[in-house]
C-alpha cells in the first residue's frame, strides 16, 4: 500500500511505466503458476539448494488448512530428497517454465519507447 501510494505521488509518465510493469509481472505470475497436478506430472521446483531443476509429482493430498499439497520427487535424485510443498508455493512452476528460460521477463519495446 506504501509503495502504491508513492507511485500515485509522481509524474504520469513514472505511474505508465509502473502500471505496465505491473501487468507484466502479474502475467508472468498467472503463466508460472502450476495450476492442476497429476500424478507422475513432471514440474519445475525450487529444490533445498535454491536451484530450478524437474520435480515428478508422487502424491497429491487436499489439506484443510493448506489446500493441494504434492510430494515432489527431484528428477535424479534419491528418494531421501523428496518433499512435500504447497501447490501454490512459490517454488514450483509450470514444467520447462524457469528450466528452459521461458519464464524470463523482458523488457518489451512498448516500455523502451517510454524511456
Amino acid at each position: 500500500m506504501i509503495l502504491k501510494n508513492f507511485i500515485e505521488s509522481l509524474d504520469g509518465h513514472t505511474i505508465e511505466l509502473y502500471r505496465i510493469r505491473e501487468a507484466e509481472h502479474n502475467e508472468w505470475l498467472s503463466r508460472r503458476k502450476v495450476s492442476s497436478v497429476e500424478i507422475e506430472q513432471k514440474i519445475d521446483v525450487l529444490d533445498t539448494e535454491n536451484i530450478w531443476c524437474i520435480g515428478i509429482v508422487k502424491q497429491i493430498h487436499q489439506d484443510q488448512v493448506h489446500g493441494i499439497i504434492v510430494k515432489i520427487h527431484y528428477q535424479g535424485w534419491s528418494e531421501v530428497y523428496d518433499e512435500y510443498i504447497c501447490l501454490n508455493s512459490p517454488r514450483l512452476a509450470s514444467l520447462g517454465f524457469v528450466t528452459s528460460r521461458k519464464g524470463s521477463i523482458r523488457r518489451h519495446a512498448k516500455i523502451r519507447r517510454l524511456i
